[in-house]
């Protein structure tokens, strides 16, 4: 009996934590990592969080599901909804290029679909966008796809518009319509070479139609020779111009009535103000009917040919909107949307009174009534540019979050869901949002030129706190600039947008704000790091602004001793270079550290002694009055850092191409989730509520939350 106590010891003791070692077998793997948090609290719902919105350029609609319609972001690559544009769920598997410029659905069948992307030629699926495949064989490098048009009569005969890349940034710009005979499997050139009175600019087409009731006729739309037309399948081409009012004519949008309509109708609509044509002869001659709006795309109304939409990307003044003909151009009237710029519009060719129309800040809108009325259906749908994020102590389903074309939003379920608040806000092109450390429910947003706001939740009406901002000359900052990417800052000074760009002048127009900082041991003290005024103070709580120094300099970032507000560091993107003062601004020191450009500082209140750099050559700290060492992410152009408020040590670093996270003070760095691959990382914010709970909004796709281990 004595021999067998042990025995029965093991097995009771084998009965007690066998189930404890089963459970933890059983668990994901990552809770391990999380020994603060409970089960409970861990997010089931998607890491992307938004806000909603944002840039959509291409819709298409399924030609045998009404409900299936599909949105081609500027950036968040392609979104599909299956009833009909009420949720949107991101459909990007093997998409390499989320910058979706242009799609194409199949007429007989709705899984196959093509995506134009900028610079990265063209992408197809076959099962309704669950995963995509390259399928450009025989296109240009670095091809940007402007428009895809499918030969009704024959799916397998497809046309794309394209331009190529030019390392020069000068004509020629490489302008080449091509063909395929094999549903995409290999492309031919058979428009190129055309230029404008003897330029080299070889011209390119923004888009593409087929004549249904004969498709060896085709249409070119080009970027400034007008229309080119070809009547053997696409073999060759002439232009077709007569009765076009000028020698330039930028063509955005073409339509063409159905196969079964008794007219020839074509229509076009031109970018340059030129208003609209029409030819029913196959563009052997055209009419105008005057319109002074900057046609980007047409549809038109299949079951009603007389009937055309137009989406006016009008950024003068910010006005642009949906306009309507029922009469084949007869009139124009605006029927909605007039305060929103609109990339797209799409007639629902199987329910006609439905048409979708994709905006430049505001994502999808849908009217159920011909254009009569007009309701944001964007949920689920996350192309923001983010420029802030904010959570509430003590409330833990609350998300607040600026953006850089849709001002600020609100979610009370932690980004399920959103709502905007940009009551009395100057502009909502946003360049940072910021909580008051006395009063979190007391926030803070910069704005591009409209100076500094601030609200009180929960009502949150914005008041403008800009005493003491410098000015900047009227249109020193013009809108696009600073809401835009590269690649689409490019594409819209190509597409002449940037020409008719400029701001009221009977507003004051403030410089640009880069960051707002308030000192940890005197919330009194806040510091603004600014575009060309250097960094000024406040001594009370953001109400007037000061000088403190560097001024004239574009300072990117600013970050203030934990323990001394007169003690802080800035960085103005110049090689090489940190100021550092001592005295508040009255005297700036220089720092040289060989690390390249910086623009993102952090100092944690758990390791106040310690100041990190995000830099173009990876992550870089200085301790105390000691030297600048690299402390890892080499050779890595490392956009913005934020070292952990409570966990020593812990620092998240973003990318051009998602994040990296050290826990052991960037001894070892460990990259985060393949879904923030190709996406920049322009802000991160540690939850108020939870010390692992980590917010990261992006340049392109809204804001992922992730659990720091």
């Amino acid at each position: 009996m004595k021999k067998s106590l042990p025995f029965i010891f093991l097995v009771i003791l084998l009965m007690i934590i066998a189930p404890l070692v089963q459970a933890q077998v059983s668990e994901p793997p990552f809770l391990s990592y999380f020994p603060l948090i409970s089960k409970a609290e861990l997010d089931t719902s998607s890491p992307w969080v938004g806000p909603v919105g944002g840039p959509v350029v291409s819709l298409v609609s399924h030609p045998g599901n009404a409900n299936i319609v599909f949105a081609g972001s500027w950036g968040a690559g392609v979104f599909k909804s299956e009833n009909g544009g009420e949720t949107w769920q991101a459909k990007n598997t093997g998409l390499n290029n989320l910058y979706i410029n242009s799609m194409a659905i199949d007429p007989y069948n709705g899984n196959i679909l093509y995506a134009g992307t900028y610079r990265d030629k063209i992408y197809k699926t076959t099962n309704g966008g669950e995963t995509w495949f390259q399928s450009s064989s025989g296109i240009q490098t670095g091809a940007i796809v402007y428009t895809i048009t499918i030969d009704p009569q024959n799916a397998d005969i497809i046309f794309i518009g394209t331009r190529g890349e030019n390392s020069t940034g000068q004509p020629p710009w490489k302008g080449i319509v091509y063909r395929s005979t094999n549903e995409g499997i290999s492309w031919s050139p058979v428009l190129q070479n055309i230029s404008r009175l003897g330029e080299a600019i070889q011209d390119w087409a923004y888009d593409l139609v087929v004549n249904p009731k004969n498709h060896n006729i085709v249409f070119a739309g080009m970027h400034e020779a007008g229309v080119y037309k070809s009547v053997d399948g696409g073999n060759s081409w002439l232009p077709s111009n007569s009765g076009i009012n000028t020698d330039i004519i930028s063509v955005r949008g073409l339509s063409i009535n159905p196969a079964g309509s008794s007219s020839d109708a074509l229509y076009m609509g031109t970018w340059h103000r030129d208003g609209t044509y029409k030819s029913t002869n196959n563009a052997a001659s055209w009419s105008n009917s005057p319109l002074n709006v900057k046609v980007y795309d047409m549809d038109l109304d299949k079951a009603n040919p007389n009937t055309l939409y137009l989406a006016n990307f009008d950024t003068n003044n910010f006005m642009g909107g949906i306009y309507k003909t029922s009469n084949a151009t007869g009139s124009w009237s605006l029927v909605g949307l007039g305060s929103e710029s609109i990339y797209t519009v799409v007639v629902n060719q199987i329910q006609h009174n439905q048409i979708y129309a994709g905006t430049f800040t505001d994502g999808v809108y849908k009217s159920n009534d011909s254009g009569a009325n007009w309701v944001q259906k964007s949920q689920g749908l996350f192309s923001t540019n983010v420029s802030g994020i904010v959570t509430i102590a003590g409330d833990d389903k609350k998300l607040i979050a600026s953006t850089s074309s849709n001002g600020v939003s609100l979610s009370f379920d932690r980004g399920v869901t959103w709502q905007p608040i940009n009551s009395g806000l100057g502009s909502k092109a946003t360049m940072g949002l910021v909580s008051d450390p006395a009063n979190p429910n007391h926030l803070f947003v910069l704005t591009n030129n409209a100076g500094l706001y601030r609200c009180m939740l929960p009502n949150c009406v914005w008041s403008a706190s800009s005493a003491g901002l410098p000015t900047a000359a009227i249109g020193a900052y013009p809108f696009a600039h600073f809401l835009l990417d590269d690649a689409q800052k490019e594409e819209l000074v190509l597409a002449g947008v940037d020409d008719e760009i400029n701001l009221d002048p009977k507003s004051t127009v403030y410089k640009l704000l880069n960051q707002l900082v308030f000192a940890p041991s005197n919330s009194d003290i806040a510091y603004l790091a600014t575009e060309g005024g250097g960094v000024l103070r406040s001594n009370n709580h953001g109400s007037n602004w000061v000088n403190a120094g560097l001024g004239g300099k574009t300072v990117r970032s600013v970050a203030i001793d934990p323990t001394n507000p007169e003690v802080l560091y800035a960085v103005t993107g110049e090689n090489n270079l940190v100021y550092y003062t001592s005295n508040g601004g009255i005297n700036w020191t220089t720092l040289n550290v060989a690390f390249g450009t910086s623009g993102s500082l952090s100092i944690s209140k758990a390791n106040q002694m310690q100041v990190y750099a995000a830099t173009s050559q990876g992550v870089y700290t200085r301790i105390g009055a000691g030297g600048w060492a690299a402390i890892g992410l080499g050779g890595i152009m490392v956009k913005t850092i934020a070292a952990h408020p409570e966990r020593n040590g812990v620092l998240v670093a973003g990318t051009e191409s998602g994040y990296y996270f050290s826990n052991d003070n960037g001894a070892t760095w460990v990259r985060g989730s393949a879904d923030l691959f190709n996406r920049a990382i322009r802000t991160i914010q540690f939850d108020d509520n939870n010390i692992s709970r980590t917010y990261l909004g992006t340049s392109t796709s809204g804001s992922y939350r992730f659990y720091l281990p």
